[in-house]
């Protein structure tokens, strides 16, 4: 009952009016009530007035964020795959040893801007930080993308032409280019992560910890729940998982 109750109350507040309101009220500079330290800037088209209400109630990526404050090593490199707006990415900056670097890996080219202006915003160029706006995919040299109002929701398509075309590139290239061994990977690519898991085993033997958002996917016909998926990742890569928020999964490698 108290889920169902948060829920709703989330849906009456996370509304376009709502978010329109708080846009001009802050000047586009939004807050998260929850982690009042953080500062983000909204002035991009491409960031609907509903997100903005979903940022300020502090809803929008609440479980990576809380597993990222609670787990994330600050002495290893971190890869984030799915950057979306850079929220989550100012998160882990702020657990984040100024000796170690982020690497943002966004596929959504209309992004690329909003996580720059995030970073710069809350870190102040403390950290070394490559935004890279490229796809994970093992399947070509280019992909095409499906985009939706949502920034979360950026994914790959299988429809040829759909507008935006992007290069495909696999995680241990992105790796290689960074020279990066051992490493902390976040992951939010919504499904693609399977691709990851059957194709990358030598990426991910490198990887000591893993903050990753599962989602049910299909990998050459076959189905893959959230559960299945934790299951694979357990037994076919060497993690156990630490805890779990839903979807959101934090694993740390075996000793």
């Amino acid at each position: 009952m108290t889920i169902k109750i948060k829920f709703l109350i989330a849906k009456m507040v996370t509304n376009s009016f709502v978010g329109f309101v708080l846009r001009n009220l802050f000047f586009n500079k939004i807050r998260d009530l929850r982690w009042l330290r953080f500062r983000f800037d909204v002035s991009f088209s491409i960031v609907t007035n509903k997100t903005v209400a979903s940022i300020f109630f502090g809803i929008y990526e609440a479980s990576e964020k809380r597993l990222i404050q609670r787990y994330l090593k600050a002495d290893l490199d971190v890869v984030e795959l799915g950057s979306s707006m850079g929220l989550v990415s100012t998160h882990i900056l702020s657990r984040l040893s100024s000796k170690r670097k982020l690497i943002c890996v966004e596929a959504n080219p209309y992004l690329i801007d909003v996580i720059k202006a995030n970073l710069r915003l809350n870190d102040k160029g403390k950290h070394t930080v490559v935004v890279e706006n490229v796809a994970i995919n093992y399947s070509g040299v280019l992909v095409n993308l499906h985009l939706t109002d949502n920034t979360t929701e950026t994914k790959v398509s299988l429809v040829k032409n759909s507008g935006v075309e992007v290069n495909a590139v696999s995680l241990r290239s992105i790796l290689s280019e960074q020279r990066i061994k051992d490493y902390t990977l976040v992951c939010d690519i919504e499904g693609s992560e399977i691709e990851v898991f059957k194709n990358d085993a030598s990426a991910l033997s490198m990887c000591r910890d893993l903050f990753i958002e599962l989602h049910e996917t299909k990998f050459e016909e076959l189905f893959y729940s959230v559960n299945d998926l934790v299951e694979l990742i357990k037994s076919h890569h060497g993690f156990e998982l630490v805890d779990r928020d839903g979807p959101v999964c934090f694993f740390s490698k075996k000793n």
